[in-house]
Order: C-alpha cells, then sequence, then structure tokens
C-alpha cells in the first residue's frame, strides 16, 4: 500500500513539473513573439517614417528652409542605417527624428488667392476668378480685388509690397490695379506724365503682374517719370551750386553766380532787371511774348530779379 502512495506522489511531482516547464515554456514563448511583434511595428514605422521622409524631400527642395532641409536629409540617412542594422531602439528613436524634421518643414505653401469685382461706367459688375480673364474687356473702368484661399504669399507680391512701401494686407489694392485693362489708369497714356510716387507705385505693380498687357506703356510712363526726376534732381543740384534759378529776387554769389543764363519757353509779361548795391537799375527788360529769354549777370552786379521769366540755366 506504502509503494503504490509512493508511486502515485512520484507521478504527480512529475505531472507537476511538466506542468511548469510548459507554462514557463509558453511564457517565453509570449514574451519572444511579442519582441517580435514590437520589432515589426517599429520596422513598419520606420518605414513609414523613411517612405514620408524621403517624399518630403522630394517635394520641398524648393521651398523649405535650408538648414530644415539638410536636417532633413541626415535624419533620413541614420534612420536607413538604423533599418539596416535591424536596431528596434535605434529605429523608433530615429522614426521619432524623421517625422519632427518633416513636420517642420510642413507641405508646400499655398500662395493666396484673388478673385476680382470690375465695374463698367454704368455701374455694371463683373466678376472674374483671375486677372487675365478680364484683361479682354473694354468697358471695364475699376476693380477689386478679394482675399481668399491661402496662406503665403508669393515672392513677387513681396517684392511689389516692398517696391511700393506698402504693407502686405494693403496688397489688395495692386491686386486689383492687374486686373484693371488700364492698368488703374497707368497704362495706354491716360497719365503720361507720372508723379514720382505714381511711377514708384506704377513699377511696384509691375512686378506683381509683368505681363499685362499695358506693361509696355505704363514701363514708357515711368522711364519718362524717372527722366524727369533725373532732370529735377540735377535743376535741384544747379541751384545749390548758384547755376540756376527761378522767379524772385537772388543777391549774387548767394548762391547764384555771374555769367550769361538762359531761360526757354513761352513767355508772356516777362520782367527782369539787374541792380547795384544802392538799388540803382544796371539794365533791364520786359518781354511781352518771347519764347527765349538771355541775361548776362556781370560780376558787379549786387541782385537780379525776374518776374514770369521761368527758370535761368548758366550757359556762359
Amino acid at each position: 500500500m506504502l509503494v503504490v502512495i509512493a508511486a502515485a506522489v512520484g507521478v504527480g511531482l512529475v505531472q507537476t513539473s511538466i506542468a511548469e516547464q510548459q507554462a514557463a515554456d509558453a511564457a517565453a514563448q509570449e514574451r519572444a513573439d511579442r519582441r517580435q511583434a514590437e520589432h515589426d511595428e517599429a520596422v513598419r514605422k520606420g518605414e513609414t517614417a523613411l517612405a514620408a521622409g524621403e517624399r518630403r524631400l522630394e517635394e520641398s527642395e524648393d521651398y523649405a528652409a535650408p538648414a530644415d532641409y539638410k536636417a532633413l536629409e541626415k535624419e533620413v540617412e541614420l534612420l536607413k542605417q538604423a533599418l539596416a542594422d535591424d536596431d528596434r531602439t535605434s529605429i523608433t528613436a530615429k522614426a521619432k527624428q524623421v517625422t519632427m524634421r518633416v513636420r517642420e518643414i510642413g507641405q508646400r505653401p499655398i500662395p493666396y488667392a484673388f478673385s476680382y469685382t470690375c465695374r463698367d461706367g454704368a455701374g455694371n459688375s463683373y466678376r472674374y476668378e483671375s486677372w487675365e480673364a478680364s484683361w479682354g474687356s473694354t468697358v471695364i473702368t475699376v476693380c477689386d480685388a478679394k482675399l481668399g484661399r491661402g496662406d503665403t504669399w508669393p515672392d513677387e507680391a513681396i517684392a511689389a509690397a516692398q517696391a511700393g512701401g506698402i504693407e502686405l494686407d494693403r496688397l489688395y489694392i495692386y491686386y486689383g490695379m492687374c486686373a484693371e485693362p488700364d492698368f488703374g489708369y497707368y497704362g495706354n497714356g491716360q497719365l503720361p506724365n507720372l508723379s514720382e510716387s505714381q511711377a514708384v507705385e506704377a513699377a511696384a505693380v509691375l512686378l506683381l503682374c509683368p505681363n499685362h498687357p499695358a506693361a509696355a506703356s505704363v514701363q514708357e510712363a515711368i522711364s519718362r517719370a524717372g527722366e524727369a526726376a533725373q532732370r529735377l534732381a540735377e535743376l535741384e543740384q544747379r541751384k545749390k551750386d548758384g547755376t540756376a534759378f527761378g522767379p524772385g529776387l537772388h543777391v549774387i554769389g548767394q548762391p547764384v553766380q555771374p555769367g550769361t543764363y538762359v531761360s526757354e519757353g513761352n513767355f508772356e509779361g516777362c520782367y527782369w532787371e539787374r541792380t547795384d548795391a544802392a538799388g540803382e537799375i544796371i539794365d533791364n527788360n520786359f518781354a511781352t511774348n518771347a519764347a527765349r529769354i538771355e541775361v548776362t549777370i556781370e560780376p558787379g552786379d549786387y541782385s537780379f530779379t525776374s518776374q514770369r521769366c521761368g527758370t535761368f540755366l548758366k550757359v556762359g
């Protein structure tokens, strides 16, 4: 009886040991399966991050900041190496870095879009989705631009704002001018003589829509304004140097210099006189109708006065 009991106990112990081993083996296999699953998931995420990184590199070369682009390039190469080494910890870390760099660069910015409401002389309205669409109109006189979707200003818009000295949120004015067939009255000779401020504005708007049908005539007007500004600057310098002067009383040497002066134009009732230090008239003349006035100021003259004679320029 004792032998039977002992045998039964031994069998029970063996069965318990086998069960414990089977449980341990199952737990070990579960851990191995979990590690493998974690490894496979890390590889999957790494490959996904790598694909996203390479795609962002390809599409962002022309808009990403150079430093951000190089940083993503570096992280992509490190992730490739981690995948080749099959190192789960390294793959996970490098995938996170690539994902972060991809987000830093972001998607391609979408330039702001405008729509245009234009009107003719009778007050009728016309709506366009691009400024090119309105250029063929022969009745439109003015256009208003409305900002639509987008998240960034194109380079030419920024350049136009800087050239015109306006804030970006005022660019709708320039966009509206681009939609007007006559380029805001600057084109087609409507304003042949631009002021300095008008020339600056017209040149700024041309940066925005250089292919406008009236661009050539606008550029000609800008060039004329530039030449006029240059002539004015030269005249102002000559006045400072004392070799040019306008109407009024001028003391010789302050800064008007002695010499021969000419004024050309269409003069009616031009009067001039040279006087000495005592105020006595040395010489004078009254021209009722003349196209050219010439006078010589001598070194001994004290003052010169002119009225309705235009601007005198020293010629000798």
